[in-house]
């Protein structure tokens, strides 16, 4: 209580910023508890209530490469400083931020039912990461990328039941692909020294 005195008498207390920011701190706390609620009371299944966000990624990525390829969208960097697409989103770390966590989840659906949609899903959501041009998101990529595949070349769960040779062959594809992608991201990096 003392503190809020103490803010309130420096001059710096304005009453309509500080319940802004009271309200979004406890906003997460306010609809986790309804969104539990709601998959209790329809008994929604935890893939079903995946497939949303990693919809949104894949329609966030999707809109990043077609900002890419026309130039289209809020912002496109292409000068000798710097390289990249906002698309359509304002906040280019807090939609990094989203499509990590997209690219996760549809990670996971991929190597759990082994739909193309997911694979497909998944790649757009890389293609997207890799053109925002954020450290978040090129480095959570491939971070992300090279955690699963080796989690899951030397982790064996009945949920991803992958034979040797399949694993063997997933594992070469993907350190092919992981190679080349650090080094096409490396080039741009130091192409583009103020990325």
């Amino acid at each position: 209580a003392v503190s809020c005195v103490i803010w309130a008498a420096s001059g710096n207390f304005n009453p309509s910023k500080e319940i802004v920011f009271f309200i979004k701190m406890i906003y997460p706390f306010i609809i986790l508890p309804l969104v539990f609620q709601v998959v209790k009371i329809y008994k929604i299944e935890t893939d079903d209530l995946i497939k949303y966000p990693v919809t949104f990624c894949a329609i966030a990525g999707a809109s990043i490469l077609f900002s890419l390829v026309t130039g289209l969208g809020i912002e496109f960097t292409a000068s000798k400083y710097s390289f990249g697409a906002k698309s359509f989103f304002v906040a280019q770390n807090d939609i990094g931020l989203s499509m990590l966590v997209g690219f996760i989840l549809s990670l996971y659906l991929f190597f759990k039912s082994f739909r193309w949609r997911y694979l497909f899903s998944s790649l757009l959501i890389m293609i997207g990461l890799i053109g925002l041009s954020t450290r978040t998101g090129i480095m959570g990529a491939i971070g992300i990328f090279t955690f699963l595949m080796l989690a899951i070349m030397f982790y064996s769960k009945r949920s991803v039941n992958i034979n040797y040779i399949t694993k063997g062959f997933i594992f070469s594809v993907f350190s092919v692909l992981l190679v080349v992608v650090t080094i096409k991201v490396i080039e741009l990096v130091n192409e583009y020294e103020y990325m």
